[in-house]
């Protein structure tokens, strides 16, 4: 068949739509940042990437119960659609979460994701007791 494109030849730099979409680069929370604060809301970022028509953004918790990921147990917290650089939203846990973002063109093509990056949620506590107190 002398239709069919062999694309693995071709290493056009124009504006091909077969081209990937960079990934974004995500600016914050940074890699290791410890949050204190209640109502544990959230705000992520990242920088604009060209052709990007959405951006889909991956939220995942860490169970000290399971020792294991909310994504490694086949229930990954996925948000798409985003069309801003930005997304709130109120963490559930005092626990360790991560994130990571990828850009979806026009024609739905998708770029690799991002690396996770790592945040925590330490217990926040009103008073100065140390001590839960027992019901």
């Amino acid at each position: 068949d002398s239709t069919s494109s062999d694309s693995s030849s071709s290493n056009s730099t124009s504006s091909d739509p077969t081209q990937p979409i960079s990934i974004p680069k995500q600016l914050y929370p940074a890699d290791g940042t410890v949050f204190n604060h209640s109502p544990r809301l959230t705000t992520l970022e990242w920088e604009a990437v060209p052709d990007a028509a959405s951006y889909t953004v991956e939220i995942d918790t860490y169970s000290n119960e399971t020792g294991t990921w909310l994504s490694e147990s086949g229930d990954p917290w996925i948000v798409s659609g985003i069309n801003e650089t930005t997304y709130t939203f109120e963490f559930p846990e005092a626990e360790q979460g991560r994130w990571r973002v990828w850009a979806v063109g026009s024609e739905g093509q998708e770029s690799d994701k991002s690396e996770w990056l790592n945040f925590n949620y330490e217990v926040y506590v009103e008073n100065s007791s140390m001590y839960p107190v027992d019901a």
